[in-house]
């Protein structure tokens, strides 16, 4: 397994974000900075030794760094999506990971977003036409090795 972080850079370079309203708007606001202990991995969920991780620095998780060819290298073909902001982070990389042929999990309860109506929209109606949507809980008893 492997996993993804957003934080943005020190001394962001806002001049790339121009054209973007809402990466221009994140970096202004600076909640995410890499290096600052609010935004290490929990404990629950942190990377074992070895294991890679991507520094995420836009909103889509495939933009700015080498997510795809990490994944591309490992031959891994799923992915398992959660996070903030569901109409934001979340459909932005599930839609680049559907266009370049991943298979999709999408956990609708490890998503969240502001809206809720818009929440529900793109977890029975977008993402359930790009790939499997399942609740956490589903999910860990779909893998191998756990009881139904």
């Amino acid at each position: 397994m492997g996993a993804c972080t957003l934080s943005l850079p020190e001394h962001p370079n806002t001049a790339s974000c121009q054209g973007d309203s809402a990466n221009r708007k994140q970096i202004e606001n600076r909640p995410l900075v890499h290096g600052d202990p609010s935004i290490e991995f929990h404990q629950a969920v942190a990377p074992e030794p070895g294991e890679v991780t991507v520094l995420k620095n836009r909103i889509n998780a495939f933009a700015g760094n080498d997510l795809e060819q990490i994944l591309a290298a490992g031959d891994v073909g799923h992915l398992v999506l959660a996070g903030i902001a569901t109409g934001g982070v979340v459909l932005s990389t599930a839609c680049l990971a559907a266009d370049l042929d991943h298979r999709l999990t999408v956990l609708a309860d490890g998503c969240a977003d502001p809206g809720p109506e818009l929440h529900r929209l793109l977890v029975e109606k977008v993402f359930a036409r790009r790939g499997d949507v399942f609740t956490v809980d589903e999910w860990v008893k779909s893998l191998p090795g756990q009881r139904a």
